[in-house]
């Protein structure tokens, strides 16, 4: 690790996971897809999607607006994987004196974004826990001068506490700050 800067790459986790859900929704959506275009057609599309046994209205024109909603949102879950938004990294220059928060975006224009502040904005460093029903949301967060607060790294990892910890740790030791614990 080079002294004077700190660079902290931010990756998407849990990719199996996420591989493994996309093609479970994109799968059963396409299902209903199927099934709704075979009750409306009033035939049997290959021998699981029997549309003839199947009212059009209103099962299966629920069923093809499920299809159509779920194939969409599996698309988009697919193209912003491949894309990898969100990920990006936090570098923090002791002899630019700054700090430059990068977050890959949406194509287009304006797609990525770059925070860049002095580092003697830097008042602190936070760590938040907040428990939810079904999940348990960790933050890093850096509080500036004027009580400006800047999410840098954010998980939702079952195991992370300990690595949420080291790492604002680790960054409130290289920028000489305090660290203060949400507990």
């Amino acid at each position: 690790m080079n002294k004077e800067i700190l660079r902290q790459e931010i990756t998407i986790t849990n990719k199996t996971t996420q591989n493994l859900t996309n093609l479970l929704m994109f799968f059963g959506s396409i299902g209903f897809l199927l099934t709704g275009i075979a009750s409306y057609i009033n035939e049997t599309i290959l021998i699981i999607f029997e549309g003839d046994k199947i009212v059009f209205f209103p099962q299966g024109l629920t069923m093809l607006i499920y299809g159509i909603t779920g194939t969409l949102l599996t698309i988009n879950q697919i193209i912003t994987y491949m894309f990898n938004f969100g990920e990006g990294y936090n570098e923090f220059n002791k002899s630019e004196k700054k700090m430059t928060i990068f977050r890959k975006g949406m194509p287009g224009r304006n797609k990525d974004i770059e925070l860049n502040y002095p580092l003697n904005d830097i008042d602190s460093i936070k760590i938040e826990i907040k428990k939810e029903l079904f999940q348990t949301k960790k933050n890093v967060l850096i509080i500036l001068k004027g009580n400006t607060i800047i999410p840098i790294i954010q998980t939702n990892n079952v195991n992370s506490i300990k690595e949420i910890e080291e790492k604002a740790t680790e960054l409130a030791y290289f920028l000489n700050i305090r660290l203060i614990n949400n507990l």
